[in-house]
């Protein structure tokens, strides 16, 4: 049986990961491969490529500011205090509103902060490191 512990993290202790704009609270290590938790700011009109995770469900609660959600053939508008659920294999991008805004982003398994440590670290070829990383880029 593995030895489990309890974990906090701040803003002091967190790993930056800059291509998602914010810092990693919870990743796979952490999590025993459950989840990962990133905590991200987006400034305003910032936007996500269409893209779909082949293996990994995608959520995220809205901190401050908005948010379009365009997920499968839905479109939903978010603010702060709203959650959104993106099943994996579903086509999905998400921009920022006007103010921008900061949001908490959960993917189920973990793994996500792999692919955005790779891309800060300089991967030439997004498209080869998504489907490194079980994403798939649409446009």
């Amino acid at each position: 049986m593995t030895h489990q512990r309890g974990f906090q993290r701040g803003p002091e202790s967190a790993r930056r990961l800059a291509s998602a704009g914010g810092q990693l609270l919870a990743g796979a290590d952490d999590t025993h491969g459950r989840y990962t938790l990133i905590r991200a700011t987006s400034p305003p009109g910032d936007s996500t490529p269409l893209h779909r995770h082949t293996a990994m469900d995608e959520s995220f609660y809205v901190l401050t500011g908005s948010y379009t959600v365009t997920c499968g053939d839905d479109q939903f508008e978010v603010s702060a205090g709203e959650f959104v659920h993106l099943p994996a294999g579903l086509p999905h991008k998400v921009e920022a509103g006007r103010t921008g805004g900061e949001k908490l982003i959960l993917g189920h398994p973990a793994g996500l902060e792999r692919f955005f440590a790779e891309w800060d670290a300089g991967a030439d070829d997004v498209h080869e490191l998504g489907r490194r990383h079980g994403i798939e880029f649409l446009e």
